[in-house]
């Protein structure tokens, strides 16, 4: 996929946001990087996550649930081009793993912690095979 494709990709992941959360995305930045840095890993490191394994996005700023009343910090969204296509086989993998990333990370910027994603991306998982699995009979 082209730099300008995974781009709009992105873009299109973010604007597929329920309408409701579009008013608490104005002072959040979509950053869409080839790679991580060294900085990036060690955040991502920081906050407990082992080492190794693609960091495919990235979370920066304070989540709108810690944010005191008028506090117009910006938060960012770092989106990683290389590691993404590197976890994906096809591209419509691509696709889902852009949009399943973006709503990964403005999750975090919501409130919710790597825990709470963990336990409802699960049930995704879960939800999807079963459906999947139904369609196969």
């Amino acid at each position: 996929m082209t730099w300008h494709a995974f781009c709009e990709a992105v873009e299109e992941a973010v604007e597929s946001l329920p309408e409701p959360f579009h008013r608490y995305l104005e002072n959040v930045a979509v950053d869409v990087q080839e790679e991580p840095d060294e900085r990036d890993y060690a955040v991502y490191e920081d906050r407990g996550t082992p080492a190794g394994g693609l960091l495919l996005g990235l979370f920066h700023g304070v989540p709108l649930t810690e944010q005191s009343y008028g506090d117009r910090s910006p938060n960012v969204v770092k989106i990683f081009r290389r590691p993404m296509e590197q976890a994906s086989r096809t591209r419509g993998a691509l696709l889902r793993n852009i949009r399943a990333t973006v709503i990964h990370e403005f999750a975090h910027h919501f409130g919710f912690s790597e825990e709470e994603l963990e336990a409802f991306e699960a049930s995704q998982r879960a939800a999807e095979e079963r459906e999947r699995l139904e369609g196969d009979n």
